[in-house]
């Protein structure tokens, strides 16, 4: 993870994939917090950090988008606590980008 990081302070969004693990492991930093701060029971924190942590020994998956879905602990407390604003703005924002990769998967600029 520290080399995919450093390869993101150098060089951006030249390697996609390698920015947007670097960006899922600075979100995953703000919904552990976040997380952490709600007191949720302790098996709903052991399943979090298990979660986590497969996902961080593991040479293929790493922290992707897709391992922050597999939580769906972190994201359920995190969301149940947000502001009702800031969850409809979120929930659009999702749905807008959903729509969006829904569509650019489907063109031939952009193979899935």
């Amino acid at each position: 993870m520290p080399s995919a990081l450093s390869h993101f302070v150098h060089f951006g969004f030249r390697d996609v994939n390698v920015g947007v693990k670097s960006l899922s492991a600075f979100a995953l930093i703000g919904l552990l917090i976040l997380f952490l701060r709600a007191r949720p029971p302790a098996t709903w924190v052991g399943y979090a950090i298990a979660v986590v942590v497969l996902g961080i020994v593991s040479p293929v998956v790493g922290i992707t988008p897709r391992l922050l879905l597999r939580d769906f602990v972190l994201l359920g407390v995190v969301g149940a606590r947000l502001p009702k604003f800031w969850l409809e703005g979120v929930l659009s924002l999702s749905t807008l980008r959903l729509a969006a990769l829904t569509v650019a998967s489907g063109s031939p600029w952009w193979p899935p």
